[in-house]
């Protein structure tokens, strides 16, 4: 995949004023946003397969605490497994 792609900047960039503010690494920009996609996939099939999920979701948080989106579906992934076990 991408996850270790080496990212530059495009000058024709729409996030280029963002980039250029704030001092942010690009390479561990893409690193999250791979380990997301890959977490969200694994979400949906620990979902049919009634399991946790959590694991990507807290490696995400381990790289950007804020990171929204994997605060969002770890919670989530819980509340499933938390309502699956209630309905057994």
């Amino acid at each position: 995949g991408h996850i270790d792609d080496k990212i530059h900047i495009d000058y024709f960039a729409v996030s280029l004023p963002e980039l250029l503010v704030f001092d942010v690494d690009l390479d561990l920009r893409n690193r999250i946003h791979c380990l997301y996609l890959v977490a969200l996939g694994k979400l949906g099939l620990d979902i049919l397969h009634n399991r946790n999920s959590d694991g990507l979701f807290n490696t995400i948080l381990e790289l950007d605490l804020n990171h929204q989106g994997a605060m969002l579906h770890r919670h989530l992934g819980e509340q499933i497994v938390k309502k699956s076990i209630l309905l057994k």
